[in-house]
């Protein structure tokens, strides 16, 4: 079984990615332009996904800071759809979120891990997650440049997001997405 959540190759997920991006940004207006991606991404985190209970800490002038430190094909708007994808899709890393709550689905219905994951515990496991995502438990951070991811990821190069989700587990989690689009997004979980 495939364990994105919707089907399609990584590059057909970044392509996807980019035609659901919110464009048409002044860009005669800095601050503007980063206000306006800033709520984006809030709508993006609260509609789009359903988490209108998390706490969203990006702000536009980590967006105008980003956005001085070089340029790329993904904007902020785009890493975050594409990071929240990751975490929401992507459990190669056994301590990513959707790999937490995989386990979580498994225990819960007293079957032994097994790959592939069977179907039934895979939605399972979408739906503890984002049951979790949608609390005030759960925050999620856009790093400004100059800081890094735990496996030094660095800001700027990548949009970098930080999550937690008190109500998955203590791990802090990481949604790392190549400003230029060459490698595909992806995330962990650190503890």
């Amino acid at each position: 079984m495939n364990n994105w959540i919707f089907s399609g190759s990584i590059p057909a997920v970044i392509a996807a990615v980019l035609m659901l991006s919110t464009h048409g940004f002044a860009v005669d207006d800095p601050i503007g332009l980063c206000r306006t991606q800033e709520g984006a991404v809030r709508e993006i985190v609260s509609k789009e996904l359903g988490f209108s209970e998390a706490h969203v800490e990006v702000d536009a002038a980590t967006i105008c800071r980003m956005n001085a430190a070089g340029q790329g094909k993904l904007d902020v708007v785009q890493a975050a759809r594409a990071a929240l994808l990751s975490f929401l899709s992507d459990r190669k890393d056994i301590e990513s979120p959707l790999a937490l709550a995989t386990q979580l689905a498994f225990d819960e219905s007293g079957l032994p891990w097994s790959e592939p994951v069977p179907d039934e515990i895979h939605a399972a496991a979408v739906a503890i997650l984002r049951n979790e995502l949608n609390s005030e438990k759960t925050t999620i951070r856009l790093l400004p440049p100059g800081t890094s991811a735990e496996h030094g990821e660095p800001a700027g190069p990548n949009w970098v997001f930080r999550m937690t989700a008190k109500g998955l587990s203590d791990h802090i989690f990481w949604g790392i997405v190549d400003r230029a689009g060459v490698i595909p997004p992806y995330n962990y979980g650190f503890n």
